[in-house]
C-alpha cells in the first residue's frame, strides 16, 4: 500500500521513531515541537495538494509547515504565514509512511536527536538518513 492521502484532510504527523507528534507548541503558536500525541487541533494538520507538492496548514491557526529559513541542515520548522511546498514519499521501509521533503534538496523534516521521544523536541530539516526518525505516519483525523 502506498502513501493515500486525501487533499484538503486532517492528520496527525506522528513520528516512526519517537510516536510523538508533530505539535504547534502553545506558547507562541509557531514552534513545531514533538509532542505526546493527544489530538488537539495544535496537533492537526490538513494537508493540500497545489499542483507542485504539498502544503500542510495549521487547523489550530491556518499557518502552514514551513522552513524558517534557507534550507539547511538544523533549520527549524515552524509554522509560518506564506504556504510552504513540501514533497511527500513513501518511506522505502514502510511504503504507508512518509518522508517529508523539501524540494529540490536533499533535505527531510526530521525529528532531533535522533528522535526523542522527550517532550519539546525540536522538528527540523535535516539531509536524508536511513533513521525511523525522519519517517512520518499520516494518521487521518
Amino acid at each position: 500500500m502506498a502513501l493515500n492521502i486525501a487533499s484538503g484532510s486532517r492528520y496527525i504527523l506522528t513520528n516512526a521513531q519517537s510516536g510523538t507528534a508533530a505539535d504547534l507548541s502553545g506558547v507562541d503558536s509557531r514552534t513545531v515541537i514533538g509532542y505526546g500525541k493527544h489530538g488537539g487541533e495544535n496537533q492537526q494538520w490538513e494537508i493540500l495538494y497545489n499542483g507542485d507538492g504539498w502544503h500542510i496548514r495549521s487547523v489550530l491557526n491556518g499557518k502552514f509547515l514551513a522552513l524558517e529559513g534557507n534550507p539547511n541542515e538544523g533549520t527549524k520548522v515552524i509554522a509560518d504565514e506564506r504556504p510552504f511546498t513540501w514533497h511527500l514519499w513513501p518511506d522505502t521501509k514502510d511504503i504507508r509512511a512518509a518522508r517529508i521533503a523539501v524540494p529540490s534538496t536533499d533535505l527531510v523534516v526530521d525529528l532531533a536527536n535522533n528522535g526523542s521521544s522527550e517532550p519539546g523536541t525540536p522538528i527540523q530539516a535535516a539531509r536524508r538518513r536511513e533513521g525511523k526518525h525522519q519517517v512520518w505516519k499520516l494518521v487521518q483525523v
